[in-house]
């Protein structure tokens, strides 16, 4: 009796066992759904804020794609510039950074009563007219916040609004190098300064706004990729560019022509292309086959927050956890985008 006992415990034990075995994996699965569903929604937030942004790199304070800013200035740039980096920051190419320039919406550009010489100081603002909202002397300009100051003939340099007061602003160059004076007449608009970057170590997409502000945008990131697309550079037309973008038109002007055979009419625009000069941009500088980019391609990876459900195989997970299966892969994500400002040239 005690062996048969023994036998049918021992039966017992082992169908328990198959059934665990079973019921384990589903329980992980439904475990992970969660997670994997939180992925989804992380990844699609950062594209949403992504193309708002890359939508509006260049635009100005006049609607229709013959903004100032994309006349003026490369909308996009890849690598981060403004206050916290070097003058010669916009020169360098990275992969998993960018900044994008444009005037926010509904601002207004306004016109300098008087010179400024690219040293701080008090410049008044003229009578706005129509180019302000009504009962707006200083054109929505805030203390603290970025500005372009750009003339008729195509040069242009980002300043520091330093204050506000009585219809005047306090303005003060931002960069290196001799200042570039205006003359009184020229214009100025308030100025956005957009900057994204991936910082692996703390797996984190991050925000820059080009002076103070430094904060996450999306964390688990675990790669970000971004390439640009353009136009060559013969396909430009000198006569379109010479009153839209007067750096851009001078370098093509001395190109020698292409007698590759047929330009295609876009093409990807490497470190090397977009790192070897001509150089515009006042005291910030930047390559001016920037003003070629027409498309942006981004790419991001992420990867489930809890390392009790990342998988090990490196193949599936750029950081690899302790879980024994693999529901819940690094999550990869890509978008194009091409700025509205982009067909006014």
């Amino acid at each position: 009796m005690l062996a048969e006992l023994v036998v049918a415990a021992a039966v017992v034990v082992l169908l328990l066992g198959a059934v665990f075995s079973l019921v384990d994996p589903a329980r992980g699965a439904l475990g992970v759904q969660p997670e994997v569903a939180e992925m989804q929604q992380r990844l699609r937030a950062g594209f949403l804020r992504l193309q708002a942004d890359l939508l509006l790199a260049g635009s100005g304070p006049h609607p229709g794609p013959g903004a100032p800013i994309a006349r003026l200035r490369a909308p996009v740039v890849p690598a981060l510039v403004g206050h916290r980096h070097p003058a010669t920051a916009g020169t360098a190419f990275t992969t998993d950074a960018l900044t994008l320039l444009y005037a926010p919406p509904g601002a207004a550009a306004a016109e300098l009563a008087s010179a400024f010489s690219g040293m701080p100081g008090e410049v008044p603002l003229a009578a706005a007219g129509d180019r302000c909202p009504p009962g707006v002397t200083t054109c929505g300009f805030e203390a603290g916040s970025l500005a372009l100051a750009f003339d008729a003939a195509g040069r242009s340099d980002i300043v520091r609004v330093l204050r506000v007061s009585g219809g005047a602003l306090r303005l003060r160059a931002v960069g290196a190098g001799p200042a570039q004076p205006f003359a009184a007449g020229s214009s100025i608009v308030p100025l956005a300064v957009r900057g994204y970057y991936h910082d692996r170590d703390a797996a984190e997409l991050r925000y820059q706004n080009g002076w103070v502000t430094d904060a996450p945008v999306l964390d688990n990131v675990v790669g970000v990729s971004i390439r640009y697309f353009g136009r060559t550079a013969h396909s430009v037309d000198v006569r379109v560019t010479a009153a839209s973008a007067p750096c851009l038109a001078a370098a093509l002007a001395t190109a020698p022509d292409s007698d590759a055979g047929p330009v295609q009419p876009e093409e990807e625009l490497t470190a090397g292309v977009l790192t070897d000069g001509p150089w515009c941009g006042g005291r910030l500088l930047f390559d001016a086959d920037l003003f070629r980019v027409r498309r942006v391609r981004l790419e991001l990876r992420l990867q489930a927050s809890d390392a009790r459900h990342r998988g090990r195989d490196p193949g599936l997970f750029d950081r690899p956890g302790s879980a024994r299966h693999n529901l819940a892969p690094d999550l990869f994500g890509v978008i194009e985008v091409t700025p509205r400002s982009a067909a006014g040239y």
